[in-house]
């Protein structure tokens, strides 16, 4: 199975291919900085787990951007900036639902876990960079109540 950046590569030449240029380029900077996470720490292929930590980080700035074009009313600007969403999205691993999270807390609180550090750190082992944490502590808090 091809990694998450073997697979943000693979479209990154395609979308040079397909003269898709804001596609090439976000690509291009996103495949760049994700591979140095590997290559820095002991030149090694960066985890799909640290290739989404990479995107998220790339998401927050496009939502800042989204925020400021459209209160600045700038049409084309949010346009770009939309479109750049959209694309770091569909690399993005499904999140944990809070079904999901529920009973994870519900099975660690029935093994004795009972203070919310220690849930937060298994349900980061277990979900990694999917799981939502403002949700999830909210989850976590109703338990402990």
């Amino acid at each position: 199975m091809m990694s998450l950046l073997e697979q943000i590569k693979k479209d990154q030449f395609e979308a040079r291919k397909n003269k898709e240029s804001l596609k090439a380029v976000l690509l291009t900077t996103l495949f760049a900085e994700a591979s140095m996470i590997g290559k820095n720490a002991g030149n090694r292929d960066t985890t799909d787990d640290e290739t989404t930590k990479v995107i998220q980080k790339f998401l927050k700035g496009v939502n800042e951007t989204i925020e400021f074009v459209t209160k600045a009313n700038n049409a084309e600007a949010l346009a770009a900036a939309q479109a750049e969403k959209a694309i770091l999205e569909a690399y993005l691993p499904k999140m944990a639902t809070a079904d999901e999270i529920e009973k994870a807390v519900g099975d660690l609180v029935a093994e004795g876990v009972n203070s919310m550090g220690a849930i937060m750190k298994a349900l980061k082992e277990k979900f990694g960079s999917t799981l939502d944490g403002k949700l999830a502590s909210k989850v976590v808090g109703a338990a402990l109540a």
